[in-house]
């Protein structure tokens, strides 16, 4: 499989995807990672069950290479709207790079709901504006 047909997996964020992104990169505080960098962003769905966990790809990294787990963003908490506890993380590899948007269900159901806004003070509910 050529670099070009394995980056054709890829998609743009949905506007959920983008909010959570964003929400996370803003916790870090780490400027590198703006709307810009979010909106450049390339990703592919995980085989997580349907949780909502990502790979993510930017495009000066060659998808067909090898990256390892290096450490992971400060992440949010939310409630989906079926009252489940979800954690959302991004996980950068080990040069740093964001590579993978990690969201776990505590029930392992699928994702039904992002919610609006997040804070990191308190746990959001997905149906809360």
């Amino acid at each position: 499989m050529s670099s070009s047909d394995f980056q054709s997996n890829y998609r743009r964020p949905s506007e959920d995807e983008t909010r959570l992104l964003t929400a996370i990169f803003d916790l870090d505080g780490n400027s590198q990672f703006d709307d810009a960098y979010v909106k450049a962003l390339r990703v592919k769905e995980m085989n997580d069950g349907g949780m909502g966990s990502l790979t993510l790809l930017q495009p000066d990294v060659d998808a067909n290479a090898e990256r390892k787990f290096g450490s992971a963003l400060r992440g949010v908490d939310f409630k989906d709207s079926d009252g489940m506890h979800i954690s959302a993380s991004i996980n950068l590899d080990s040069n740093g790079v964001p590579f993978e948007l990690d969201l776990f269900k505590g029930d392992f159901s699928p994702l039904i709901k992002t919610p609006h806004k997040f804070t990191p003070e308190k746990i959001i509910d997905a149906d809360e504006k």
